[in-house]
């Protein structure tokens, strides 16, 4: 990485994008939207959308990647967490792509 910092790399350069791609695309979708036909069937929030990320705080996301996901209704786990298969600094990078998802 750049002396620069994660704050200057395209979202495509960032090392969480590989991650996401891998784990997180088949029911969240390339964009966020979460239009995929997975997504649509487990009712994936649409993350390219402002304020759903503005009501996500980075430890809510931590959590849910961690722990996984649990339909508030249903209490059916939706998503998988990833519990000790992630490290502190994939979970890190993976935040900072999910950030670039947002729409301006």
């Amino acid at each position: 990485m750049s002396s620069a910092g994660a704050g200057s790399l395209v979202a495509d350069e960032l090392p969480g994008k590989a991650t996401y791609q891998s784990q997180c695309r088949r029911c969240h979708g390339e964009d966020g939207a979460g239009k995929t036909a997975m997504g649509r069937r487990l009712n994936a929030k649409d993350y390219s959308d402002p304020a759903v990320q503005d009501a996500l705080t980075d430890e809510a996301f931590n959590k849910s990647v961690i722990e996984g996901y649990k339909d508030p209704t249903s209490g059916r786990e939706v998503m998988p967490g990833a519990g000790d298969k992630i490290s502190a600094e994939q979970l890190a990078d993976l935040l900072a792509y999910f950030r670039t998802l947002r729409k301006s």
